[in-house]
């Protein structure tokens, strides 16, 4: 009796250190609202290469090189109407998803993965960037994970294990390139 008390106490020790010890992430974007948002993050995470990670630093960067960021990133393509209504389904909307994103200190470098996305998805992610971008500001962090609600959600490429092949709405800078899995 003695025993099996003693194991049970040492196994529930065992697991509540480890279960203490795993750290949630920061942000969360939901792949069944920004299904080509999340694509382009399992893209970089996954298929780009070098890969980019999930855990990124945010710089705090103003407005104007923040936008410097964005242009830089060959993210003009994404205005073209051709573009659009391959994206929409002739919807004329669409903007340019950078990865990793523009308030970050990695997104500074030529290492970075675009994607053209509907313009409503673009904003969610912005939105959700801006309340991260003001806690973190407030509460002195900057280092932040990044998770995916959802990844098996309709429209989603690339998060769950499937083959790296390029769906053409890839884009890559010069110095990363497609990692075939």
């Amino acid at each position: 009796m003695l025993l099996n008390t003693l194991s049970l106490f040492l196994a529930m020790a065992a697991t509540g250190s480890l279960a203490a010890k795993a750290i949630p992430p920061d942000i969360t974007f939901l792949c069944q609202d920004m299904p080509d948002i999340c694509t382009n993050i399992c893209w970089a995470m996954r298929c780009a290469n070098p890969t980019i990670p999930g855990q990124l630093t945010l710089d705090f960067p103003s407005e104007k090189v923040r936008r410097q960021r964005v242009e830089s990133s060959n993210c003009a393509r994404c205005s073209s109407s051709s573009t659009s209504d391959k994206i929409n389904n002739n919807s004329s909307s669409s903007s340019c998803n950078v990865y990793p994103p523009p308030e970050t200190s990695e997104s500074s470098g030529r290492q970075h993965v675009t994607r053209c996305v509907p313009v409503e998805q673009q904003a969610k992610q912005d939105a959700a960037m801006a309340q991260l971008v003001e806690a973190f500001r407030r509460n002195g962090r900057r280092s932040f994970r990044i998770n995916l609600g959802n990844p098996g959600a309709a429209g989603v490429r690339y998060c769950l294990s499937e083959k790296c092949g390029n769906d053409s709405r890839e884009e890559q800078a010069a110095s990363v390139t497609s990692r075939l899995a």
